[in-house]
């Protein structure tokens, strides 16, 4: 509970206001928990989360080539995703009827959601006074979580026992088939997202994931340039044999013992680079004090010839003089550029 509570931001109160009971029951009815787990604590491999973590596997959006979160997973304005929206908001609505849940309730519930993953947020005053509560509790946990499990004990107090025929239904009953319905379109949308990514049939994946790998070993290659070249073994020596090649085996064994080579390599070469080589100062070395230069008063020492340094007045042209040893004369001050560099 602390981790999650840092993680979402959640205070006790919102903590405590979570229907922790039909989680459990999800979960347990789901079986499958790694995934549940996944899904429950925001750690499905998208493209945002291997980033984070600085893997090698790191995408995008399969469908639109936005930076992928589980959030855009939901939210993304493709067809595809439309259509899961669709399928997913009628089956809780047929839910909710065949629970014999109050209409204006269902209208409410599914509104909602429909407008956190069409908008990514809700007004809550276009509904009823009586959902206020729920709505400002859902609000506290986050929208975004109704599609991972974590929904408000008020939505429960709304729906209340429920009687159909002669079975009596509990509000927690509701509520963990509701976030057990949820949560399996969210595993459906996650493997749909899986076979756009990576492909339906094995002949789809295996193409994939050649692609996918000769373009990691293209940009390994571009790096050569930046390593030692001690070190420049680790690169092919016709880049078109690799590059050609069918075996996604040894390709991904090509990959696995380069890459951290590969940057180690850059790494050793920036560290020498700034180790061995002398700073711009270096080759700039302050003038030396002549005589000349302790003779002269302070004025002349401090503040340059306004003629002198003045390109665009005509009256420099006439300032000179033949008497070098002249203190009138502006020339004997000018320093040669030759001098700075011994």
């Amino acid at each position: 509970m602390m981790y999650l509570q840092k993680k979402f931001d959640w205070d006790n109160a919102v903590t405590a206001s979570i229907s922790w009971d039909s989680l459990k029951q999800a979960i347990r009815r789901i079986g499958r928990i790694t995934l549940t787990t996944k899904i429950c604590n925001d750690m499905l491999p998208t493209g945002k989360f291997l980033t984070r973590i600085n893997s090698k596997d790191a995408t995008t959006c399969p469908l639109c080539g936005a930076d992928e979160t589980l959030e855009h997973i939901l939210q993304c304005k493709h067809p595809n995703r439309i259509k899961w929206k669709q399928q997913t908001i009628s089956k809780i609505r047929q839910l909710m009827l065949r629970a014999n849940t109050d209409d204006a309730l269902i209208d409410t519930f599914n509104s909602a959601i429909t407008d956190w993953l069409d908008h990514g947020q809700v007004t809550h005053s276009k509904y009823p006074e009586s959902h206020q509560v729920a709505l400002y509790s859902q609000w506290k946990i986050g929208w975004g979580h109704v599609f991972t499990g974590h929904l408000s004990q008020d939505w429960e107090m709304l729906q209340g026992d429920t009687q159909i025929g002669k079975t009596i239904h509990k509000a927690t009953d509701w509520a963990a088939n509701l976030v057990t319905l949820i949560l399996q379109q969210v595993i459906t949308l996650w493997e749909t997202r899986n076979e756009e990514l990576h492909g339906k049939t094995k002949a789809e994946q295996t193409m994939k994931l050649l692609v996918s790998q000769k373009h990691t070993i293209a940009k390994l290659i571009e790096l050569k340039p930046k390593c030692l070249a001690r070190d420049h073994f680790l690169f092919p020596n016709k880049q078109d044999t690799l590059l050609n090649e069918s075996s996604t085996t040894k390709l991904a064994n090509w990959i696995t013992s380069r890459t951290k080579a590969i940057h180690n390599s850059i790494q050793q070469a920036l560290k020498n680079d700034i180790q061995y080589t002398n700073p711009v100062t270096y080759w700039f070395k302050p003038r030396e004090t002549t005589r000349e230069s302790t003779n002269l008063g302070p004025e002349l020492q401090w503040h340059r010839n306004r003629l002198l340094h003045d390109p665009f007045n005509k009256k420099k042209r006439h300032k000179q003089s033949n008497n070098p040893t002249d203190p009138q004369t502006t020339t004997t001050y000018q320093t040669k550029l030759s001098k700075y560099f011994k």
